[in-house]
């Protein structure tokens, strides 16, 4: 349940600020089922790798770095959006917006240094551009650590701002709604 859903059911000011007015607190509580109910899809990912003998990259743990790091960054996006817009079907609509086109301009399906400038600054702040160049990487190419690590920046820098702008936003959320108790 993102913010905006629970502002919108009464439950921001008496569940969520009852227990904690700390804006990291809250957005930790809140993506932290998100990343435990992804280790069982990484998981599964693996074996089924071993099922349909797909090769595991030269570096595994690259991978599976680069993958909690994308989703932390995306659980941290859609809290952003949660906080930014007042209803969930209106955070959920721009989500979508962003997620339909997203493997088309990551590079994952047309090249992405062939695309527009404009198109390449819209996919740069989508984290599953920094992840794709990193998997193809890791899979196909067998890149290191060493290899990656400016995907691991973008991907890591991206978390950051939709941490700082969500616990940003959150704050100001928090402080208006404490100031409109009655």
């Amino acid at each position: 349940m993102g913010f905006n859903r629970e502002v919108e059911a009464g439950t921001f000011q008496s569940v969520l600020l009852r227990n904690s007015r700390n804006p990291v607190i809250l957005l930790v509580a809140k993506i932290t089922p998100y990343f435990i109910l992804s280790l069982p899809t990484v998981g599964i990912y693996f074996l089924l790798s071993f099922y349909f003998h797909i090769p595991l990259p030269a570096h595994p743990s690259v991978m599976l770095a680069g993958q909690f790091l994308l989703i932390i960054a995306t659980a941290l996006l859609s809290s952003l959006y949660s906080i930014l817009l007042p209803l969930p079907l209106k955070a959920s609509q721009l989500l979508m917006s962003i997620a339909s086109p997203a493997f088309t301009v990551s590079g994952f399906i047309w090249p992405a240094g062939q695309s527009p400038s404009g198109i390449v600054a819209f996919a740069s702040i989508i984290p599953l551009t920094p992840y794709e160049q990193l998997g193809r990487m890791t899979l196909f190419q067998g890149a290191n650590w060493g290899d990656v690590l400016p995907e691991f920046r973008h991907l890591a820098t991206l978390t950051a701002v939709y941490f700082i702008l969500s616990v940003t936003l959150l704050f100001f959320k928090i402080r208006k709604t404490r100031e409109a108790r009655p």
